[in-house]
């Protein structure tokens, strides 16, 4: 599968994860790509730390949800921070932060983790 992935508003301690996606999905076969363009799947890391940080996040999402006919994934703190405002505002999937690697495995496999 070819995946983008992009960090909106991300902390340094939050790049650590992302970094760690990006092992988890080349470990198990798939291909990172440079473009939404070019991929089948886009995983948007979130951040909601104030509310000018949370709305630009949900802005973003909606955004490559219309520009984009893949499956668009949120991740990051968002899912945590503001479940409620983000399934009325989005319909993607969601990685929560806390049990993250769960969903990566349920949502990429895992044959090398």
């Amino acid at each position: 599968m070819k995946v983008y992935i992009k960090g909106l508003n991300s902390c340094t301690m939050r790049n650590q994860k992302l970094q760690q996606y990006l092992n988890f999905l080349v470990t198990n076969g798939h291909e990172v790509v440079d473009t939404p363009e070019k991929s089948d799947v886009i995983v948007l890391w979130t951040c909601a730390y104030r509310g000018d940080v949370r709305d630009n996040s949900i802005s973003e999402i909606q955004r490559y949800e219309k520009q984009f006919e893949g499956e668009v994934i949120v991740a990051g703190c968002l899912p945590d921070i503001a479940p409620k405002l983000l399934s009325e505002k989005s319909s993607s999937r969601i990685i929560n932060w806390r049990d993250d690697e769960d969903k990566m495995e349920e949502f990429f496999g895992a044959n090398n983790v």
